[in-house]
């Protein structure tokens, strides 16, 4: 599993020496991973000259598309300005399929449901979901779209592009967090998913974004077109 899209695999890189190493991955949660930390030790108390070798084979995982459920309506935001997080997964896909016409616009992603009449204009202006000086915000309602012009919202067209995934963590921590504090502060009683929508144009083919777990780890996350 390479979610990154890292040259070569790569997970970690160290100096010649082997005392200097800088690590991505968490080696506390596999078994293996433990070697680094023995290393580490004996470095300190025998005065090893290099880390212990690890070699793990690469793990492979299927990932399919989940069934979404249904949502009273859905939030988008997206930022006004250079979105970075979106720039470098746009780089990564166009280097890893070849194909320099992909497109991609990210937003954070609420589904929301509960009672939900008459509730879209105080999502807009309560200030917990997005900021109007660097944030637009969209909410689809059925086939219905609006977004904000300053905390007033207006008819629009879907911001969306040719194919859509949404990418969700399975154990929503955020989403729970936030249902607790709209009914705490704003009195809403709402259920709330959270998530990050990407939304693609361009030549891609579904199959291989599946493949590359470059928009979730299939470990602790799903993804739904």
């Amino acid at each position: 599993i390479n979610p990154n899209g890292s040259r070569g695999n790569l997970a970690a890189v160290c100096n010649p020496k082997g005392n200097v190493m800088a690590m991505m991955p968490h080696p506390e949660r596999i078994e293996n991973g433990q070697k680094i930390f023995e290393s580490l030790h004996a470095f300190f108390e025998k005065g090893c000259s290099r880390p212990t070798s690890i070699t793990t084979p690469p793990e492979t995982m299927e990932t399919n598309f989940q069934k979404k459920e249904s949502f009273n309506f859905e939030l988008l935001i997206a930022l006004k300005i250079t979105d970075t997080t979106e720039k470098t997964i746009q780089a990564t896909a166009r280097r890893l399929f070849g194909k320099e016409n992909i497109v991609l616009q990210r937003y954070i992603w609420w589904g929301i449901s509960g009672n939900t009449s008459d509730v879209m204009e105080k999502i807009a202006s309560c200030g917990e979901f997005f900021n109007e000086n660097k944030e637009i915000l969209h909410i689809r309602k059925g086939e219905k779209w609006e977004k904000n012009e300053g905390k007033t919202l207006v008819q629009a067209k879907s911001p969306l592009q040719d194919f859509n995934i949404i990418a969700r963590e399975n154990d929503d921590v955020l989403g729970e967090e936030k249902s607790l504090l709209l009914k705490k502060h704003h009195h809403l009683d709402l259920s709330l998913s959270s998530g990050v929508l990407w939304s693609f144009s361009g030549d891609i083919d579904q199959k291989e974004i599946l493949k590359s777990h470059l928009l979730g780890n299939p470990i602790t996350s799903g993804l739904y077109q």
